[in-house]
């Protein structure tokens, strides 16, 4: 004879186990976790889809900054630019003048 703990499965008692009382209310309880979990999901996909929006618009608002400030260095550069032109124009107004005065008295 096989000892009782090998004994064949039909022999076994396998019942399923019964349910206890409420799995009715936990099936209810996970669902609502699933859907609870699914709200989470989606909100971390708009705020992300948010994030990157808001990021794009801080990169654009960078490229804006930095545009404006090589247009003021390449303003600074056409004023001093003139600046020296004007010197420049008043110092050959200036020759002129001689000249003119050179060949008036000659």
């Amino acid at each position: 004879m096989l000892r009782p703990d090998l004994q064949p499965a039909r022999s076994l008692n396998l019942r399923r186990p019964s349910r206890p009382a409420g799995g009715a209310c936990r099936r209810r309880g996970i669902a609502a976790a699933v859907e609870e979990q699914r709200a989470g999901t989606r909100s971390i996909a708009e705020n992300t889809g948010e994030a990157a929006q808001g990021t794009s618009h801080v990169t654009g608002n960078i490229a804006v900054t930095h545009a404006t400030a090589e247009v003021g260095g390449a303003a600074s550069q056409v004023l001093s630019s003139a600046g020296a032109l004007s010197s420049e124009a008043e110092r050959l107004r200036g020759e002129v003048d001689r000249l003119l005065a050179t060949v008036r008295a000659a």
